[in-house]
């Protein structure tokens, strides 16, 4: 199994400096109820195996074919950035000391960072009953400081964030053509019929509080960042 590979990047350069000012400015939880990080520890670029990457560009493509996103003025394939939050523990980008570049092969069969770098994301299987608000997708957002609800276990089935040194994953996500859903439809296996994607967006949806980008086909997302924090 060929695995991916990682380089720590220099603070002062400019890609460090994107992803953390978004990071940054992506954190909207009041400081009462979710205070800031105290600093990033490190930012990583990740590069998944060339199998991943070609099916997100042979996706990217077909989406950008169908929709012709970039004759509007929008990345092709409607492409975005957003954040993804699991758990990391144990995962090497947490250790104090990491090579400043290698493969990311850390014991990938029991990491889900590794695993999702090396294997890419995994959809969920359909349950009844289901719990997820928008059904059996992989689900990014905008807003760093949601997605780090996820980086600890679940307790009573809701999400909390990691106590000390955690991370989340940076992706690349073909977002096409989004349905903004006004309510919940949690037994959803597939965008609705005509879309790419599916948004929760809390100006639509009364009660959502932070927005939800929510994906059907693994081939739409690739993990390009992680940035380390505590």
């Amino acid at each position: 199994m060929s695995a991916g590979e990682y380089g720590i990047l220099n603070p002062h350069g400019e890609k460090y400096k994107s992803v953390l000012n978004q990071f940054n400015v992506s954190w909207h939880h009041p400081p009462n109820i979710k205070p800031r990080p105290s600093r990033v520890v490190r930012i990583c670029g990740v590069t998944s195996p060339w199998r991943l990457r070609e099916a997100y560009v042979k996706y990217k493509a077909a989406l950008e074919t169908r929709g012709k996103f970039s004759t509007r003025g929008m990345e092709p394939g409607n492409e975005r950035r957003r954040w993804h939050g699991t758990i990391s523990r144990g995962c090497k980008f947490l250790r104090d000391h990491l090579d400043d570049e290698g493969n990311c092969d850390d014991d990938i069969n029991k990491c889900i960072v590794c695993s999702i770098i090396n294997t890419g994301f995994r959809k969920p299987q359909p349950r009844v009953p289901s719990n997820q608000r928008f059904g059996f997708g992989v689900y990014l957002s905008s807003t760093s400081s949601k997605c780090d609800d996820y980086t600890g276990a679940r307790v009573n089935n809701l999400a909390h964030a990691a106590q000390g040194r955690r991370l989340l994953i940076l992706c690349k996500v073909a977002v096409g053509r989004a349905r903004k859903l006004p309510g919940p439809a949690m037994n959803l296996v597939n965008a609705p019929q005509g879309f790419d994607s599916v948004i929760g967006d809390p100006a639509v949806y009364r009660g959502l509080r932070y927005d939800e980008l929510v994906l059907y086909n693994t081939a739409a997302i690739l993990p390009s960042y992680l940035i380390i924090y505590e």
